[in-house]
């Protein structure tokens, strides 16, 4: 956020609103201030969402927690697709599609005055490209400020850091970092000496295209520059920096890849979605890479995702007398309370054994702050082997 990358709640306005968004015809949707095309898809897409997030509202509110986001709205719309294409046997999101159904087709063909069909699994098809299709072409910019990630940059250079894992699909943290001359090892290969320098994943770390120190850096959640291959669809491909809003041609003027970039979104979907293809190799990565550490730097994460929480709590329980957490955050109650059980019931304190010195409560340190509130010197301190965790 303070490099102007929008936040999670302001790229929900963004898709619930779709103001600007235009479907063009190669099937993406982009934020255009201008014209006309795929109007009518937008409309029905744009209708649909609401409807959707309308009954999250409903549910959410029920449980008494905040607003839903994107994210959450993904996931129902995902599941949705999975039942109507027969990928999963769930009888209470059967209920849930036949009562969505029923309100929302009447809804859409009033709206929107034109026929809507009864088979409904395109159109939520439909859905999910334009939520990741805004968020995409959201996050692809030039950061207008990079100074709050120095302290990493100089975590770096002190050999401070030996891995960096992410769950941002942006580039500005590699692209500064390296820019600041720091060495990572993504996962992919070097660049080939065709005529358009294409990366390719090749899942190997111990080998760097930069240098042989370099620290390993895992997007594990995908990258907005990541594509599949037409000509080999399980072949992962990284274009060269900056060009990856268009589709670059192979030297025989064949389209290099095709389709949207590989990022995961949503909730309890990746849960699944983590045993597949490249994301498998990056999640084994990260439990790895975790292991040879004994201190964890969290920031901008606000320990939602089950499958990370879950490799988080068994990384702390392998070794609970010496392991750390560190975490950066400016309300460290809001924090705690709205953390999934697994993380926030290790927080709470334990009423039978309030001196427990193995308790995740008693490793962690709390930073009450921003990151670009964070100076390098304090951060440099607060990794330092001497510190001794507090949870207060």
């Amino acid at each position: 956020m303070p490099g102007g990358f929008p936040s999670t709640a302001r790229l929900t306005e963004k898709i619930l609103c779709g103001e600007g968004v235009r479907r063009e015809s190669d099937d993406f949707y982009y934020l255009k201030d201008s014209g006309t095309s795929g109007k009518a898809v937008v409309e029905l897409v744009r209708n649909t969402v609401r409807h959707v997030y309308g009954k999250a509202e409903l549910y959410f509110a029920k449980r008494k927690e905040p607003r839903p986001h994107y994210e959450h709205l993904y996931y129902v719309v995902q599941q949705l697709c999975d039942e109507l294409a027969g990928e999963q046997e769930n009888p209470a999101i059967d209920s849930f599609s036949e009562e969505l159904k029923a309100e929302l087709i009447p809804i859409l063909r009033v709206a929107c005055g034109q026929y809507v069909p009864d088979d409904l699994e395109e159109l939520y098809e439909e859905v999910l490209h334009y939520i990741a299709d805004i968020v995409r072409f959201s996050l692809h910019r030039i950061p207008s400020d990079t100074g709050h990630l120095k302290p990493f940059a100089e975590a770096c250079k002190t050999g401070r850091i030996v891995s960096i894992a992410t769950l941002c699909h942006d580039t500005h943290v590699e692209s500064y970092l390296r820019q600041e001359g720091g060495s990572l090892t993504d996962g992919f290969s070097a660049p080939t000496h065709t005529r358009n320098n294409y990366r390719y994943w090749k899942n190997s770390w111990e080998e760097s295209s930069f240098s042989s120190q370099s620290i390993p850096f895992m997007k594990l959640h995908g990258s907005i520059d990541w594509f599949q291959l037409n000509a080999c669809p399980n072949q992962i491909c990284l274009p060269p920096e900056g060009q990856y809003a268009r589709r670059l041609q192979t030297e025989n003027g064949a389209l290099a890849y095709a389709g949207r970039p590989e990022m995961l979104i949503g909730t309890f979907n990746k849960l699944a979605q983590y045993s597949q293809g490249i994301y498998l190799d990056l999640y084994y990565r990260f439990r790895r890479m975790l292991d040879t550490s004994d201190q964890l730097a969290v920031c901008g994460y606000s320990f939602g995702d089950k499958g990370i929480n879950a490799v988080i709590t068994e990384w702390f329980d392998a070794k609970p007398t010496s392991r750390r957490l560190l975490v950066i955050h400016p309300d460290r109650e809001k924090l705690f309370k709205h953390a999934r059980g697994a993380i926030r019931s290790r927080w709470e304190k334990d009423p039978i054994f309030p001196d427990n010195p193995q308790s995740l409560c008693k490793a962690t340190t709390v930073i009450p702050k921003r990151l670009e509130d964070v100076s390098v010197e304090e951060f440099l301190e607060h990794i330092s082997p001497h510190k001794s965790a507090k949870c207060e």
